[in-house]
């Protein structure tokens, strides 16, 4: 009798161990499988390449084939550092929006620079966090030699 409760102890130990083990491989599995995009952070490095008047910091994150709203696909690449240069240097930014699309999701954003003017822009990322769509200026239009 002694016996027998052992050994159920010690089969009950064994199976809480494996249960416990996993769990916490099923956990690991699950959460890598959902990494969530930091869409504050993804927003926060346009903001910083603004700042820098540099594209450096925002190029990992461009999809190929990435599209500016306005532009003539394959301008992009020409205009986007020319765009960042021109732009006023921001102080914040408030995610007005985050609704998801058939790519990924799409990001309204509201920005203030220095002097508290404000520029709408809205960012599609894909799955992979990378920029699909990277309008800064949404309501722009932009005019191109090629239209004049």
């Amino acid at each position: 009798m002694k016996n027998a409760k052992l050994f159920i102890g010690q089969l009950h130990t064994i199976i809480f161990k494996r249960l416990v083990i996993f769990s916490i491989l099923l956990l690991t599995i699950s959460s890598c499988n959902n990494k969530e995009i930091d869409f504050e952070k993804r927003i926060g490095i346009v903001k910083k390449a603004i700042n820098q008047k540099k594209i450096d910091s925002l190029k990992p994150y461009l999809a190929n084939g990435y599209t500016i709203k306005g532009l003539p696909d394959g301008m992009e690449s020409m205009i986007l550092p020319i765009l960042i240069q021109k732009l006023p240097s921001l102080k914040k930014f408030i995610i007005t929006s985050n609704s998801k699309e058939k790519r990924g999701n799409r990001i309204k954003v509201t920005f203030y620079d220095v002097n508290d003017s404000i520029i709408k822009s809205n960012f599609l990322i894909a799955k992979d966090g990378k920029f699909l769509e990277l309008n800064i200026l949404e309501d722009a239009k932009i005019n191109t030699e090629i239209e004049k």
